[in-house]
């Protein structure tokens, strides 16, 4: 492995904003390569670390790894950053900080052949490398138990720093989960056989939680082959034998290469994410789920209306871990649309209450890529929003957002073509556009209190009804803060 500290001239587009879309850090793809996101978390000092994996445009297909460091604000702290290859790996694994020293920050990942290896990078403030741990992996010693389905790992951090791995090993209905701590030692093992077929293209499929804190124990779903695929659930004890399942919680899958999404919640329920499909011509739907430990809807938000039209395919499509909560029990639900024209994607942003209310929804970023490998995202201790993503072309960006849905990596939104005065106001804002549109008005908890039609030319909004404070004016889509006074 190469550990090295590297200053590239990584170039930071100016990211003037077009309809809709927010302002969001962009950075060019780097050394002719496209990228794909591992994972992002927050340091003790408030910086951001995020895992990329770059692969060449090229036939030969090469990957290389790089850990950012970014700012507060998710840009790139001089082009910082640490590369490393060693063999074939990528997926989604914890990063986060070191429970016995937050000064420290661990990143896990496997490298997978004969045998699979568990390798930790343990980096400190500046990206040094404060140790490297690697240590082979157990139920991987032959090449058609691995190979076949290299990167199948997930592997979560528990409750007790645990680090819990679970992993599809062959063409069989097994599945293996390894408890080791942050060293690699082993604590415990077990291979878990499920009662139906799982769905043969396994990598998208699985997702892996800790269900319940105590008793400690642990979830994972798959999608099982049928007329039409299913969603089913395990429940494992803190030793993986198997303690109940469920294999009709959720129907009408459309599981082709498509990320089925399960987290832990509280006591009494969990939360599922997934795609639909329902009628003829086909109707797609994404929906979030709260469900109880009898593994039953609880609240349910939906998605629904996208039809197949000539040939196009403009199905939505979910993100890995697409779903993260803050310390209060707010929820981000994180996804792609297509786009009216179905020439690409954009990123929405959902975030709900404890019971599921929508309280805000913001269209993040557009033309992203939909695979669920390309998009990050983590929950920050004030309880704003860190994320980042590639876009299909290639450049990868980050957005930092707070809890009211406002970029906090920008200290100004305007609309291209558009302008808005006088900010701070009191009884009227003039909005200046090039296109007849409409305007809304959202206040910092979402709820929309105003909304207008405007016409091109110079148009004036009466705000004199509105209560003081901060609000966001929504212009085709692209949010500015104005202060009422």
């Amino acid at each position: 492995m190469k550990k090295r500290i590297l200053f590239a001239a990584a170039v930071l587009l100016s990211a003037a904003l077009n309809a809709q879309s927010f302002v969001y850090n962009e950075y060019d793809n780097i050394d002719g390569k496209t990228a794909y996101t591992n994972a992002i978390m927050e340091t003790e000092e408030g910086t951001i670390l995020t895992s990329m994996t770059f692969w060449e445009k090229s036939t030969t297909g090469e990957k290389t790894t790089r850990i950012y460091r970014m700012d507060k604000d998710g840009k790139l702290m001089e082009s910082e950053y640490i590369e490393f290859n060693e063999g074939e790996h990528r997926g989604f694994y914890p990063f986060f900080r070191h429970p016995e020293r937050s000064d420290l920050n661990v990143y896990v990942y496997f490298t997978y052949g004969a045998p699979t290896y568990y390798n930790a990078v343990v980096l400190d403030k500046g990206l040094g490398v404060y140790d490297y741990i690697s240590v082979p992996m157990p139920y991987s010693d032959i090449k058609s138990r691995d190979m076949v389905y290299g990167n199948t790992e997930h592997c979560i951090l528990d409750s007790e720093n645990n680090l819990i791995v679970m992993k599809r090993i062959d063409e069989s209905q097994d599945f293996i989960f390894v408890k080791m701590d942050l060293n690699g030692n082993i604590l415990s093992k077990n291979e878990v056989k499920v009662d139906l077929e799982p769905n043969g293209w396994t990598f998208p499929y699985h997702s892996l939680t800790v269900y319940n804190e105590n008793p400690l124990q642990y979830a994972f779903t798959f999608t099982r082959k049928s007329t039409m695929d299913k969603l089913s659930i395990v429940v494992l004890d803190s030793e993986f034998n198997v303690i109940d399942s469920d294999f009709s919680n959720a129907s009408d899958i459309y599981a082709d290469k498509e990320r089925i999404n399960l987290l832990g919640y509280d006591d009494e329920s969990y939360l599922t994410s997934s795609m639909h499909i329902s009628g003829s011509p086909i109707s797609w739907s994404i929906n979030l789920r709260k469900m109880n430990k009898n593994h039953e809807v609880v609240n349910e938000y939906e998605y629904r209306g996208y039809k197949q039209k000539n040939g196009n395919d403009p199905k939505p499509h979910l993100y890995t871990k697409n779903i993260v909560t803050t310390k209060d029990g707010n929820i981000y639900w994180i996804y792609s649309l297509a786009r009216k024209a179905f020439d690409g994607y954009d990123l929405y942003i959902s975030y709900f209450d404890k019971d599921l209310n929508l309280l805000w929804e913001r269209m993040a970023a557009e033309y992203v890529g939909h695979h669920a490998h390309v998009m990050s995202a983590a929950v920050r201790d004030d309880g704003s929003l860190i994320l980042c993503g590639s876009k299909v072309t290639g450049e990868i960006f980050s957005l930092v957002m707070d809890n009211s849905g406002y970029p906090l990596n920008v200290d100004e939104v305007n609309v291209a073509g558009s302008s808005i005065y006088p900010n701070p106001a009191s009884d009227f804002v003039m909005i200046e556009t090039e296109n007849e549109t409409e305007v809304k008005i959202y206040s910092v908890s979402g709820q929309m209190v105003l909304r207008h039609n405007v016409s091109e030319g110079t148009n004036t909004i009466d705000v004199s009804k509105l209560n003081s404070g901060i609000y966001f004016i929504d212009v085709e889509g692209v949010m500015n803060k104005v202060v009422v006074r």
